[in-house]
């Protein structure tokens, strides 16, 4: 599974977009993730879900990465193989493109098993 970077409409007809949102109440805080399925061209929600985490307070940004693993997780599951990951956290959208540094070790171990899933 590779990530990659088009412009918008310029999406092949084998990709599928994944829209993921991590949050906490507060930061670090109760949290819960989401993500959405959509078709190459958005016209087709494909599946969406939201899970929250009880009893367990993180970042907002640990959370933008447990959404985007269980995301790929889920991708993978269901044998799609050319994803897009769309993300509003411009510091986990960095790391991941590798434009910025992970200091964290509990988020680098949550950004390793993103990289093992996309292999």
């Amino acid at each position: 599974m590779t990530l990659y970077n088009f412009e918008y409409g310029e999406i092949p007809v084998d990709f599928i977009i994944i829209q993921v949102h991590g949050h906490s109440r507060a930061d670090p805080g109760i949290s819960g993730i989401g993500f959405v399925l959509y078709s190459h061209d958005r016209r087709e929600e494909l599946f969406a879900t939201s899970l929250p985490l009880r009893g367990i307070k993180t970042t907002k940004k640990e959370e933008e990465y447990v959404a985007i693993l269980e995301a790929l997780k889920f991708a993978k599951i269901h044998s799609f193989k050319n994803v897009i990951i769309e993300s509003t956290n411009q510091t986990v959208v960095g790391q991941l493109n590798g434009t910025f540094n992970c200091y964290s070790r509990y988020i680098y171990a949550i950004f390793e098993d993103v990289g093992r899933i996309m292999k």
